[in-house]
């Protein structure tokens, strides 16, 4: 078990979620992906806490509630997440943020996919999201994606985010791997992995397939023995 952070590190909260042990799901076409069919079993704990935080962030799943703050967060930061985001369009509606938040919470409940809106505990603003995806629970690894609104760049949301995200997949899924994967030219994204301390693997080629074809991508990785030391890094 990890140990529970207080004051300054990280507060986890008592909210808990119902339990899925096995997840037979078809992936939907959804903002530019297919996703084959997929059955795989998860072996989680049956209350699940899905609420962290620390003293300036919170994450937490995604809601329909979410809505329209989605739809200002991402509409506000266009510019900055068409060069790497697929979903990220020059039309971007309020139904591609209702299909997300449809999807989102289907995955919540199927276990699928763990997607979180990351909140400011000082004004309740949405900030971006964070999710812990593309699972392989025979490896016990799994993926960490992660953006920030333009607005809020800068001040080490995703850093704070990334790390709660990571003791989630940790304490909560059991997961031994997290991997945090960039397009070669998302300096941002490289910089936020650095910032968290997590280790530099290199260039994987055709790593990520998007924008219609194979790309090549940083790679990161963190395990569970990296989260002590990341718990006492400032942002």
């Amino acid at each position: 078990m990890y140990p529970h952070f207080s004051a300054q590190s990280v507060i986890l909260s008592s909210t808990i979620y119902g339990h899925f042990l096995r997840n037979e799901v078809e992936y939907p076409s959804l903002m530019g992906f297919n996703r084959p069919l997929i059955t795989m079993t998860i072996g989680l704990s049956q209350a699940m806490q899905t609420h962290f935080q620390d003293d300036q962030i919170i994450i937490r799943p995604c809601v329909m509630g979410d809505l329209e703050d989605l739809y200002m967060a991402v509409t506000e930061s266009l510019a900055d997440l068409m060069p790497y985001l697929p979903w990220a369009h020059e039309n971007y509606s309020r139904r591609d943020s209702l299909q997300w938040l449809s999807y989102s919470e289907e995955s919540w409940e199927r276990k699928r996919d763990f997607d979180f809106a990351i909140i400011s505990k000082k004004d309740n603003q949405l900030l971006g999201g964070i999710g812990i995806n593309e699972i392989f629970r025979m490896d016990r690894m799994a993926n960490l994606g992660y953006w920030v609104r333009s607005s809020a760049v800068g001040g080490g949301v995703a850093s704070r985010a990334c790390r709660l995200a990571a003791l989630f997949a940790f304490q909560e899924l059991g997961m031994q791997r997290i991997e945090i994967k960039t397009l070669e030219n998302n300096i941002a994204s490289q910089k936020v992995a650095e910032k968290l301390g997590a280790n530099k693997e290199g260039l994987a080629r055709n790593r990520l397939f998007v924008f219609g074809k194979p790309n090549d991508a940083m790679v990161y990785s963190i395990i569970p023995n990296d989260l002590s030391r990341m718990m006492t890094l400032e942002f």
